[in-house]
């Protein structure tokens, strides 16, 4: 699963959260070290469960983070050459949202949870509370 940050001003939707993600990172180190951070996913898997980072520690205490973020119903996964994921270039995965879980509540440590899921019949989708 990836667990995705979405506080940056720039993250509106699921493809700019997994885009920030995938960046490489330039690292401070003492001494001036250059250090760079990149993470790189070798297999997409089939099944891939996405956690919306909606919360942050600030001096040891815990925020929620109150913002709306677009996921479609349909999410391609493309790589370019160099294997990273991209908004073009070669598609190895076509993920189709299935269930998504939601948390009510002003604060980290109050509230509910509810989930929704989809349900596939002849009679076309819907999704069920």
């Amino acid at each position: 699963w990836l667990s995705l940050d979405i506080r940056p001003s720039e993250i509106k939707e699921l493809g700019d959260a997994l885009d920030h993600f995938l960046q490489t990172e330039k690292l401070n180190v003492q001494d001036d070290k250059q250090a760079v951070k990149s993470v790189r996913v070798t297999s997409w898997p089939e099944v891939l469960v996405i956690h919306l980072k909606r919360f942050h520690f600030e001096d040891q205490r815990g925020q929620k983070v109150n913002k709306k973020i677009a996921y479609p119903e349909r999410f391609p996964v493309r790589v370019d050459g160099s294997g990273k994921a991209s908004t073009s270039g070669e598609m190895i995965r076509d993920y189709s949202l299935s269930s998504v879980v939601l948390h009510h509540g002003k604060k980290l440590t109050e509230g509910h949870y509810t989930a929704m899921v989809r349900h596939e019949s002849e009679r076309g989708d819907s999704w069920v509370k």
